[in-house]
């Protein structure tokens, strides 16, 4: 390619090590280089270890570290966040509202706001680098240690005839698994594609979530996919409970989203919205070059984590809890 490829992500907790070695056997003979930011900090402000450097030192790792640029952080954002006056008038409206009006308005906590706070800074610290390093027209991808772009086996091609006929940022369709590399979520996910003078417009957190619902360019044989929550249970828990966002799920509740294959939900939530969306049912797949990269395939067997019951079909029934 005429410009250069480079991907930008954070990394928080041993678990995701193996999701790390995989991105970087897939990724690496289209990138040009891994920024990776880390903190000492969880996004809820709590105190924790940097695992990544001494992660890096395993021999499985040695043929990527001349691409790798670790960033270490030691900043508590949680606690240096500082609600907007925006924000502290529209609750007082909300709150008078609900009182006096009979509304029923829901609030994000300041707790949670700060998390996201915490989060947007921690992806926003690989900018100064990437800007300085690399030219205005060379892409750069914003992701985490979870999602993976494969330009193997073709599929670069087929990445510069839409970056051709497409002009940047734009956002690409993600496969999305869940739970395991062979279980499919059926959820709509987009992963936007910048060049590096884009990130001078906006801040990263906004770039790769955005606020309003924009197109999805939708591609033939897909190339960007997203293993989320593909470890252990401990692993699972132990993640939701470091997230952004705040969870009210208990460890007999993630237990049955693997027993009947569902999205994460406390049992008692589970109403007539939540199974008419078929994004909360995932389904097993055989795979195959439409539906996962290669490296996926021939791994396999070592890469399966099996925390979903492989009755979970029967398990739905048995629940009530089948799709409508």
């Amino acid at each position: 390619m005429e410009n250069k490829i480079v991907s930008a992500f954070m990394f928080s907790e041993p678990h995701e090590q193996e999701l790390l070695w995989v991105k970087f056997n897939i990724e690496d003979p289209y990138i040009a280089e891994w920024i990776i930011t880390e903190s000492s900090y969880t996004f809820q402000g709590k105190r924790k270890k940097l695992y990544l450097e001494e992660i890096l030192k395993q021999e499985r790792f040695t043929p990527f570290r001349n691409k790798i640029h670790y960033i270490k952080l030691d900043t508590n954002f949680h606690f240096e966040y500082e609600p907007p006056f925006k924000e502290i008038f529209k609750r007082k409206v909300k709150r008078f509202l609900n009182k006096n009006f009979a509304k029923k308005y829901e609030f994000v906590t300041y707790s949670e706001l700060a998390s996201f706070y915490a989060e947007m800074n921690q992806r926003q610290a690989c900018v100064p680098y990437i800007q300085k390093k690399y030219k205005p027209t060379d892409i750069v991808i914003l992701c985490d240690t979870d999602e993976m772009f494969d330009f193997n086996d073709g599929k670069i091609e087929e990445f510069e005839k839409i970056l051709s006929q497409n002009k940047t940022p734009f956002y690409i369709q993600k496969f999305v698994f869940c739970y395991d590399f062979d279980n499919y979520t059926n959820r709509e996910r987009k992963m936007p594609i910048i060049r590096v003078h884009h990130l001078k417009k906006a801040k990263v957190q906004f770039i790769k979530h955005p606020m309003s619902i924009l197109p999805i360019l939708k591609v033939g044989v897909p190339f960007i996919f997203e293993y989320t929550f593909c470890f252990s249970k401990d692993a699972i828990w132990k993640k939701l409970s470091s997230f952004a966002h705040v969870t009210e799920m208990n460890k007999d509740d993630l237990d049955f989203c693997f027993e009947n294959n569902i999205s994460f939900i406390s049992k008692d939530k589970i109403d007539k919205t939540y199974k008419e969306k078929k994004e909360n049912f995932y389904e097993k797949l055989i795979l195959d070059r439409s539906n996962s990269p290669s490296f996926i395939r021939e791994h396999f067997n070592n890469l399966k984590t099996g925390i979903v019951d492989p009755n979970y079909i029967e398990n739905r029934k048995k629940n009530h809890i089948e799709r409508r």
